[in-house]
């Protein structure tokens, strides 16, 4: 197997940010690349969610689960990186919201050197995938351009049934044909 190389520098929005998976799975996994070398310096998390919660918070939470749930050698990744965690509150309908997420990733990108790239981790019940997709469509958040990559991870199955999961795919095209 080829040698293991960092990822490219990019932020990370994750959809539902206040859920258990966060904590316990995502965010120790995150300090575990960070240890083995694997997490560009240029890498940043966004959690967007209802809950009323600050930065603050979301890094208390966040730490909270490095400890208890990531590897013991992971522990001061969390450190290092805790300013590199912020939070957004907002309901995933709403389009104001997504328009403070823009404004976000562009301070980031600045402050960090993310250079445009997003990976959008929906952490979400699959009702709200399509609404995300069309708002961060609508907000031009997910257009691929100058090099810039756009990425959306699904954490759960897409749809109840084959008719649900058609409809869903139908609008990610329609997404793709609109951009």
């Amino acid at each position: 197997l080829p040698a293991a190389r960092p990822a490219q520098p990019c932020v990370l929005a994750r959809f539902g940010a206040t859920g258990d998976l966060t904590n316990r799975k995502l965010v120790p996994s995150l300090m575990g690349l960070s240890k083995d070398e694997l997490l560009p310096s240029g890498f940043a998390v966004v959690g967007f969610a209802r809950r009323p919660w600050t930065d603050d918070s979301f890094r208390d939470v966040c730490a909270e689960g490095v400890k208890m749930f990531g590897r013991q050698d992971t522990v001061a990744h969390f450190d290092q990186h805790r300013d590199a965690f912020t939070y957004l509150q907002s309901d995933f309908n709403n389009t104001a919201g997504y328009e403070q997420l823009r404004e976000q990733l562009d301070k980031i990108d600045s402050a960090r050197g993310t250079k445009g790239n997003r990976i959008f981790y929906l952490a979400t019940p699959p009702s709200a995938y399509s609404s995300i997709l069309e708002n961060l469509a609508n907000a031009g958040l997910s257009t691929e351009q100058d090099g810039r990559f756009a990425r959306v991870i699904v954490e759960k199955p897409c749809g109840r049934d084959p008719e649900t999961a058609t409809a869903l795919n139908a609008t990610d095209a329609m997404l793709d044909t609109a951009q």
